[in-house]
């Protein structure tokens, strides 16, 4: 007669497992997911793994699995648990085609209380809307090109550089960091070849914990016994 398998917690299954290998596999399970770190929230997010599994290792297991469990929840739904949305690749919205892609990102930062994040919102800019902008750059670059966009001469920018200062696009997690982690998506299309969806800031917020030592962060929920809330 075989034993009745239990499941494993998220506890089990994502944070224990990870810390017996490099612990950056724990970053590239949530950018699967939309959720990017800062260098400073990789630290903060180490930081809250060895707490929860130094826990688990000293007993007290029930407080560390729920940790897990509202630390997890809470980071898939800062975007809305991955949800898709269809952006139209040019200005024909209805019957052209279009290209699937993450509806939000998100960029988390350690926001120096125990446990905290700070979040930063990201939204997809159409690839159509995009185009139409590098036009519109292009004309400015011949016409106007001494016009400044932050205090840079438009004729020192190339076409595609003045379009992403003119939307505000946000390319990587860190803009000067070379090898950041990119927020921009790549996506094949059929007859069109390879097509990047850009991000641009949307507004903040905070992922803040409320549990055992998490000391004061002047926060408000509404939610009860809750371990980590989001914040707008």
């Amino acid at each position: 007669m075989s034993e009745a398998t239990t499941e494993k917690s998220v506890l089990e299954k994502l944070f224990l497992n990870l810390s017996y290998g490099y612990l950056n596999g724990l970053i590239r399970h949530y950018k699967d997911h939309g959720v990017l770190f800062t260098e400073t929230g990789k630290v903060r997010l180490a930081h809250i793994a060895g707490h929860m599994v130094g826990l688990y290792h000293a007993e007290q297991k029930d407080i560390a699995i729920k940790m897990a469990e509202s630390l997890d929840s809470n980071l898939r739904r800062l975007c809305y648990n991955n949800a898709r949305t269809e952006l139209p690749l040019d200005g024909n919205v209805e019957g052209g085609t279009v290209v699937d892609a993450p509806t939000t990102k998100v960029v988390l930062g350690d926001d120096g209380t125990f446990g905290g994040f700070s979040v930063g919102w990201y939204r997809p800019i159409a690839p159509g809307v995009y185009e139409a902008k590098v036009k519109e750059a292009r004309q400015i670059k011949d016409k106007s090109p001494d016009e400044e966009f932050n205090n840079v001469k438009a004729e020192y920018y190339s076409t595609a550089e003045l379009a992403r200062h003119m939307l505000n696009i946000t390319e990587r997690v860190d803009p000067h960091a070379r090898y950041s982690d990119e927020l921009t998506e790549h996506k094949y299309v059929a007859d069109h070849g390879s097509v990047q969806i850009y991000y641009r800031y949307s507004h903040p917020g905070g992922l803040l914990y409320h549990g055992p030592g998490g000391g004061e962060n002047f926060a408000i929920t509404l939610e009860t016994n809750a371990l980590w809330s989001i914040h707008t």
